[in-house]
């Protein structure tokens, strides 16, 4: 019974914690005035070993060059480091993540998009369940 309670404790912080990630991001992304981005925020359940690619998709405003990097989360590379759009240019990100060496639980962090006048942040969210235990999406 314990154990059961356990489970509904670990799905409840992994809720209010993608929520309170959905409240700040909206104000980060409304914030940006430079460029649009195609999500708020990146949430990712892996298993053990496993891997997953998400595109991010950032449409420029104004051209400018724009740097990308992660930040505060292990388990995360970027397929590159920045891009120079055009203004009206939009470009794919792509985020790889591996669970191979994170612990089982809950991982936060984010990614930081800098062009010459802003910068937008992104919560990343990366739930690794621990072999034979199932999370709920």
């Amino acid at each position: 019974m314990i154990i059961e309670d356990n489970k509904y404790i670990e799905k409840g912080v992994i809720f209010l914690v993608v929520i309170s990630l959905l409240i700040l991001s909206f104000y980060f992304v409304s914030a940006s005035n430079h460029i649009n981005i195609g999500t708020s925020f990146v949430k990712v359940t892996l298993s053990e070993d496993g891997t997953v690619v998400k595109p991010v998709v950032i449409t420029a405003k104004d051209a400018d060059i724009f740097h990308f990097n992660i930040e505060n989360v292990q388990g995360v590379s970027l397929s590159k480091q920045e891009a120079e759009l055009a203004s009206g240019q939009s470009f794919t990100l792509e985020l790889s993540f591996d669970s191979k060496d994170l612990k089982p639980g809950l991982h936060v962090g984010n990614l930081r998009i800098k062009s010459s006048t802003e910068t937008t942040i992104i919560p990343i969210v990366i739930v690794k369940r621990q072999f034979g235990i199932r999370v709920l999406k």
